[in-house]
């Protein structure tokens, strides 16, 4: 919709797969999130045959920064080439943003799957080439094992293909972290 998206933040003093749990538990549908190992008992079911208690939709910020770190380091072409493809990704994004879901959905199947069928060639083949302990080849190893979970906005209108909004809900409480830690101390945020 035209409306701002929502984001829930619960402050953790520790990123372990235990708070994962006690704010997830009993939650169904689907998680948009960065790749964070205390999530993946929720992409699995239960017991076989069942479905998962949540999807993984994956963030194509978080797959992008890898590879912009690469390029930023090394001025890679193969990095340059992937950031390209995926700009054009994020320009298709841009094109449909506040549009209904079924829309965003066709022109993301129309637009951007053959895009990301042709990123994804390009990734294969360029990990083929290149050293397998580069960061290179790690930032693209980090796609290629989210493909499906990259990928799964394309077909539900209803998705980001980045979860943007909820990182940036984060920063003003990460940012102020300190300042709030000596909140109504004689010490202020001295130190």
């Amino acid at each position: 919709s035209q409306a701002p998206p929502a984001a829930f933040y619960r402050y953790a003093p520790d990123r372990k797969g235990d708070q994962a749990e006690a704010l997830l538990e009993g939650c169904r549908g689907v998680l948009h999130a960065d790749g964070y190992v205390g999530f993946e008992r929720f992409y699995r079911p239960a017991r076989p045959g069942a479905d998962p208690p949540l999807i993984e939709v994956a963030c194509w910020s978080h797959a992008r920064r890898n590879i912009y770190e690469v390029d930023k380091e090394t001025a890679s072409p193969i990095a340059r080439e992937a950031l390209e493809r995926i700009a054009a990704l994020f320009v298709i994004e841009g094109s449909i943003r506040g549009q209904p879901p079924e829309r965003r959905a066709a022109v993301r199947i129309e637009h951007a799957a053959p895009r990301l069928d042709q990123l994804k060639a390009f990734l294969d083949t360029s990990l083929g080439r290149i050293s397998g302990k580069s960061t290179l080849a790690k930032a693209i190893r980090y796609a290629l094992a989210r493909w499906v979970a990259l990928t799964r906005y394309v077909t539900d209108g209803r998705l980001e293909m980045t979860n943007n909004a909820a990182e940036r809900a984060m920063k003003p409480p990460v940012l102020g972290r300190k300042n709030y830690l000596f909140c109504g101390s004689d010490a202020g945020g001295q130190r």
